[in-house]
């Protein structure tokens, strides 16, 4: 799901419109494995539920795993 708030924040697009991209992308839904989009409450929900420290330590580990991927 980070990923997923991740390119949300890239796009710059709401939390609807970006659901709605991610529905006619099928190369995005193959990479993250969903079989199914989210609804965008779900990603809306998970941002103000979940701690500052555990999304930087959430954060920080997606980077990494970026960061490193080709090495």
């Amino acid at each position: 799901m980070i990923v997923l708030i991740l390119l949300k924040e890239y796009l710059g697009t709401d939390y609807r419109d970006f659901v709605e991209i991610v529905e006619v992308m099928d190369s995005i839904k193959e990479e993250v494995d969903l079989d199914q989009v989210l609804l965008f409450t779900t990603l809306e929900k998970f941002m103000t539920r979940i701690d500052s420290a555990a999304f930087t330590i959430l954060l920080n580990k997606k980077l990494n795993l970026f960061y490193s991927w080709g090495e």
